[in-house]
C-alpha cells in the first residue's frame, strides 16, 4: 500500500509540475478552491492587467479562456479541439509550452486583433502531417485565422485534458468570437 501511495504521489506531483512549478490559477465560472487556484464567478480580462500591475515585475499574468470548438482546415474537421483564448505572454507563464514551429503571437498582433493561431501539435499532424503549417489559413469555429506557429508536443494532464488537441488565438478575439465576457 505504501508503494501504491508513493506512486500516485509521484504521479500528481509529476502532472502538476508539467504545468509550472509557480502557476496559481484564478478561473471565471464558479466559487471555491481547486488545484493551484480558486474560482471567481465576476473575473474580466482587466483583472489579468490589475494583478499585473500590482505583482510589480515579480510574475507574469495570462488570462486563459478556454472553448470547445471545431477546428477546420480545407475539408478536414478537429471537432474535439479547445480553443485556448490566451495572451501574448502565455508561453512565459506556462513555461512547458514550447514552440515547434514558428512563433506565438506576439503582442502586436494582440493589441492590433489580428487573425493569428498557434497550432496545437495533434492539431497540426491532423490538418498538416509534414507540411509547413506557417501561414496558412484554418476556421476556428466560423472565423479564419493565419497559423504563425505550432507547438511541440506537450501531452496531457491528469490524463484528461490532452494540450496538444488546442489551437491558441487572442484572449480577446476569443471573447468576441465566443461572447464571452470575462
Amino acid at each position: 500500500l505504501v508503494s501504491i501511495g508513493t506512486g500516485i504521489q509521484s504521479y500528481v506531483t509529476s502532472q502538476i509540475s508539467s504545468l509550472g512549478s509557480n502557476i496559481f490559477e484564478v478561473l471565471p465560472g464558479g466559487e471555491g478552491n481547486i488545484f493551484g487556484g480558486f474560482l471567481s464567478t465576476n473575473l474580466k480580462l482587466r483583472d489579468s492587467e490589475n494583478i499585473q500591475r500590482n505583482l510589480m515585475g515579480i510574475g507574469k499574468v495570462t488570462p486563459i479562456l478556454q472553448q470547445a470548438a471545431i477546428i477546420k482546415y480545407k475539408n478536414v474537421k478537429v471537432k474535439d479541439a479547445f480553443v485556448g483564448g490566451v495572451s501574448y505572454e502565455y508561453p512565459q507563464v506556462v513555461t512547458s509550452l514550447k514552440m515547434k514551429y514558428g512563433n506565438f503571437f506576439t503582442k502586436s498582433q494582440q493589441l492590433s486583433g489580428a487573425p493569428v493561431v498557434v497550432l496545437g501539435y495533434k492539431v497540426n499532424e491532423e490538418f498538416f502531417k509534414n507540411q509547413s503549417a506557417i501561414g496558412k489559413r484554418i476556421y476556428v469555429g466560423e472565423k479564419q485565422y493565419t497559423v504563425v506557429g505550432v507547438a511541440d508536443k506537450t501531452g496531457t494532464v491528469f490524463g484528461a485534458f490532452d494540450r496538444d488537441n488546442i489551437v491558441y488565438i487572442p484572449v480577446e478575439l476569443a471573447q468576441s468570437q465566443f461572447g464571452t465576457l470575462y
